[in-house]
């Protein structure tokens, strides 16, 4: 029997818990697959661990070159030779049971290029919960199993919150052959724009309500250094553009006027987590990028309570945190922009 998928694990300096991915990786029901961890160059002992594990599924690419995040992930992608692959995080975790029941989704569904389980988040100890932001996501999932998202729905909600995990996701080679690989000129944002192109090119996702893959929430993450500086507002501001300038282009937008919504939560999310801990200048610093290149912010709700709690200091951030995970706790879901 050929192997049916591959399993690629994009590498760089991930020691800390690449051994428990990997072993998880390798646990899976489903029984049809190859591993490949595509190392970027690693400076700490993550080939020695990958090589301490003795199993013929697993196989080991040490790159040339250290190149970006999303370049190794363009690299890793660029050795499938299988009908289904999966481009999985060093340092998050599976169930057992997930590999085959995105497969099985994906093979039911010959015109989704993705399939998609939910997650829910893992702390540095792998001890697991439901964090805010998995409460908020799960408000864009439709009810029913498996889940078909609407194509025109799913443009539409994704302008609002990017809901869909990419390292959650398993992929059929040939349509995403034709979507093209990652865009490079992005780190933060660029599994996200890959949604919409997928999407726009008229392909649809799948997903199911079962909580198969656990998102590891640590202060390594690479969203989180993006967070520490401006690159993240910046590459979603340059996204929000083109968003509307292709949506509208396609049909799916009655104009090309951006939807900025989403990038003053962000930028609120930041800074609120700036403010609560004391960076009193990290969250100026936001507030004015927010307002000086943020169409609309300054007059709205978000600029308002920045600015409201900026003024009173780190109480001001407390209670703007406080909020926040009362609002992405609630089970309402808000109204969808159109």
């Amino acid at each position: 029997m050929s192997v049916a998928v591959t399993l690629l694990v994009p590498n760089y300096n991930g020691e800390t818990f690449l051994a428990e991915t990997l072993g998880a990786l390798l646990a899976q029901t489903y029984p049809n697959f190859e591993l490949i961890l595509v190392d970027n160059r690693s400076t700490d002992a993550s080939l020695a661990i990958a090589r301490s594990i003795r199993d013929p599924r697993l196989r080991i690419i040490e790159a040339d070159t250290h190149v970006g995040l999303v370049a190794n992930f363009n690299r890793a992608a660029s050795l499938v030779e299988t009908p289904m692959f999966a481009i999985c995080a060093a340092d998050e975790a599976y169930e057992p049971g997930w590999l085959a029941a995105v497969v099985d989704l994906l093979e039911r569904h010959p015109d989704a290029f993705a399939a998609l389980s939910k997650a829910d988040s893992i702390d540095e100890t792998g001890r697991v919960y439901l964090a805010p932001e998995e409460r908020f996501k799960d408000r864009f999932w439709l009810p029913g199993e498996p889940v078909r998202f609407a194509i025109e729905r799913q443009i539409s909600d994704l302008r609002r919150a990017n809901y869909l995990l990419f390292t959650a996701c398993v992929f059929r080679s040939e349509l995403t052959r034709q979507i093209g690989p990652l865009n490079e000129s992005y780190t933060f944002v660029a599994d996200w724009e890959y949604w919409y192109r997928g999407l726009f090119a008229g392909h649809t996702i799948v997903g199911t309500h079962r909580r198969l893959m656990h998102y590891r929430r640590h202060r390594g993450m690479m969203s989180q250094q993006l967070g520490a500086t401006l690159q993240r507002f910046e590459e979603e501001l340059a996204m929000a553009d083109w968003v509307a300038r292709e949506g509208q282009r396609l049909g799916f937008f009655p104009d090309a006027r951006p939807f900025y919504g989403q990038i003053q939560a962000s930028i609120l999310s930041h800074f609120t987590a700036r403010l609560s801990g004391g960076d009193r200048e990290g969250a100026a610093q936001l507030l004015e990028f927010a307002e000086q290149r943020v169409p609309e912010v300054a007059s709205s709700a978000a600029g308002r309570l920045m600015r409201g709690a900026h003024a009173v200091g780190r109480p001001g951030g407390l209670a703007l945190k406080l909020a926040r995970a009362v609002y992405l706790r609630s089970p309402r879901l808000p109204a969808r922009h159109r």
